[in-house]
C-alpha cells in the first residue's frame, strides 16, 4: 500500500470525516466488554477520528498509524489525553510488545491491510480472550444513486462484505452490527467529504458535479444523507 497517498488528506479527513456513532460506542462499552481499564490498538488511526472517542470513554489507546502527515494531525488534536499514545507503525507491523493489549479497532481502514499478516499480528499483541473490532461508516450497499457520481475507485461497500470478512475470525465467527445514522450537510461540507475519499479527484469537473448536485437536492440549505456504520467483532 501507498501510504504516501493519504499525505496531502489528512487535514480534510480531520475537518470532514464523521464521527462514530454514539450507539456504535456504547455498544462497545455496554456489550463488547470495553471500560475504562482497557489497552486498546487503534490501527490505521488516521487522523484519530475513533481514537478520540475511545480515549473520551477513559480507555488507555495506541494510535497506530503509518502515515507522517496523517499521524501529526492526531497527535496536535490528542496529545492533551494523558491516556494517548502514537505510534509509527503498521497494521502488519504495530512495534507493540506481544500480549499487550485487550481489544484492537480498526476504523474504515481494514480493507487495505494484508489480512493474513494482520492477523498474525492481531493473534500476538491481543492478551487472552481479546477481541478485534472492524468498521466501517458507508452508504447502504442497496443505496439510493440520487447522490451517486461514478468514478473508478468507488468500492460500493464490498470490504464490509461479511463473506470476505469471515476468514479473518477465529473460525469465521464473529458478530456483526449494523447502526444507522442521518447525517446533514452544507455544501462546503458534503464537497469536502466527497474531497476526502477521492483524494485525486480534485479537478473542477468533478467539483462542479458535486455542487451541481447539491444544488438540486439541496432543502433550506443542506441535505441529509443516511450513513451506515457497519462492525464485525470477534477473536482471532
Amino acid at each position: 500500500m501507498d501510504y504516501a497517498k493519504y499525505t496531502s488528506n489528512a487535514e480534510k479527513y480531520s475537518k470532514y470525516r464523521s464521527e462514530y456513532p454514539t450507539k456504535f460506542i456504547d455498544y462497545l462499552y455496554e456489550d463488547v466488554g470495553l471500560s475504562n481499564n482497557s489497552i486498546i490498538a487503534d490501527i490505521g488511526s488516521g487522523t484519530g477520528k475513533l481514537s478520540k472517542q475511545l480515549l473520551l470513554k477513559g480507555s488507555n489507546v495506541y494510535s497506530v498509524e503509518p502515515n507522517d502527515d496523517m499521524r501529526r494531525v492526531a497527535e496536535k488534536g490528542l496529545s492533551k489525553f494523558s491516556n494517548f499514545m502514537t505510534i509509527n507503525g503498521k497494521a502488519e507491523n504495530t512495534t507493540l510488545q506481544d500480549s499487550s493489549v485487550d481489544f484492537i479497532t480498526v476504523g474504515t481502514a481494514f480493507h487495505w491491510f494484508d489480512m493474513e499478516q494482520f492477523k498474525k499480528e492481531c493473534q500476538r499483541i491481543l492478551r487472552p480472550n481479546g477481541k478485534v473490532i472492524l468498521v466501517w461508516i458507508s452508504r447502504p450497499v442497496n443505496r439510493n444513486k440520487v447522490f451517486e457520481i461514478n468514478f473508478n475507485g468507488l468500492s460500493g461497500g464490498k470490504e464490509e462484505s461479511p463473506e470476505l470478512i469471515s476468514p479473518f475470525f477465529k473460525k469465521g465467527n464473529f458478530e456483526h452490527r449494523i447502526f444507522q445514522q442521518a447525517s446533514s450537510y452544507t455544501k462546503d461540507s458534503f464537497i469536502g467529504r466527497a474531497l476526502s475519499t477521492f483524494d485525486k479527484l480534485t479537478d473542477e469537473k468533478y467539483i462542479y458535479e458535486l455542487s451541481h448536485l447539491f444544488d438540486n437536492h439541496k432543502v433550506n440549505g443542506s441535505i441529509t444523507i443516511t450513513r451506515y456504520t457497519r462492525s464485525f467483532v470477534g477473536m482471532v
